[in-house]
Parts: structure tokens; C-alpha cells; sequence
């Protein structure tokens, strides 16, 4: 069960990266489009956010193949 539980936590997370990807260069262009004044402090927001949800994506699928092998 456990095994079951990671992979459909691996699956999640790459759906929930999809997501954020999608809505965070949605946001980006919006704030772009209105000439928000503080685009580039908000963009190191989204690329931080996807460094620490890629780096825990990576280390739930290498936990997945730890319980596989």
C-alpha cells in the first residue's frame, strides 16, 4: 500500500507543478500586461516556489524507487 501511496503522490506533485508552471506565467504576464512595479521581486517568488517543489518532487520519486528496488 505504501508503494501505491508514493506513486500517486509522485503523479500529484507533477500535476501540481504543471499547474503552478501554467498559472504562474498566466500571472506573470497579467502583471506585465499592467505594468506591476514589483514584477521582478514576484518572479523570485515563483522561481523559488519551483525550486523547492521541484527538489521535493525529485527526492518523493527517488523515496518511490528506494521502496520499489
Amino acid at each position: 500500500a505504501r508503494v501505491g501511496n508514493l506513486e500517486r503522490a509522485v503523479d500529484l506533485l507533477v500535476y501540481l507543478e504543471r499547474y503552478a508552471a501554467e498559472h504562474f506565467a498566466t500571472e506573470e504576464r497579467w502583471m506585465e500586461d499592467a505594468a506591476y512595479p514589483d514584477l521582478a521581486p514576484h518572479r523570485t517568488l515563483h522561481a523559488g516556489f519551483r525550486d523547492t517543489f521541484e527538489a521535493r518532487r525529485e527526492r518523493t520519486a527517488r523515496d518511490d524507487q528506494a521502496h520499489v528496488a
